[in-house]
């Protein structure tokens, strides 16, 4: 649940966060929500219509797994956000599945964009 709970954690609070990061999140890249797809319009209104609102971070980190059946809906959700306009948007995957070994990876690289002024 890390992925999810960093997306809604963040897009609630854009006024708290300067920066999300989301590992391989399940809700983002697969049906977890009562089987529908996910859709991040209907959760969080205006996120593509209107994304000012929500076009607030320095860095939007989305990463997962190469082996991990999550990788589809987390390379559609980039693209969306890529063609909406959202800034900050770094997109890293690494051989492995939904797995400690790549979120290592992930969160030293986040740490590093993040930290590094």
């Amino acid at each position: 649940m890390g992925g999810g709970q960093s997306f809604f954690i963040a897009f609630r609070n854009v006024e708290v966060f300067a920066n999300v990061g989301i590992f391989s999140s399940g809700l983002i890249g697969s049906t977890a929500i009562g089987g529908a797809p996910f859709d991040a319009e209907s959760l969080f209104p205006g996120m593509y219509s209107s994304p000012a609102k929500y076009n607030r971070f320095d860095v939007i980190y989305l990463s997962c797994g190469e082996q991990d059946n999550r990788i589809d809906g987390m390379k559609d959700f980039k693209q969306k956000l890529d063609q909406n306009g959202y800034r900050g948007v770094v997109w890293q995957q690494y051989p492995g599945g939904h797995e400690w070994k790549v979120w290592r990876r992930n969160l030293s690289d986040f740490v590093q964009l993040i930290f590094h002024k």
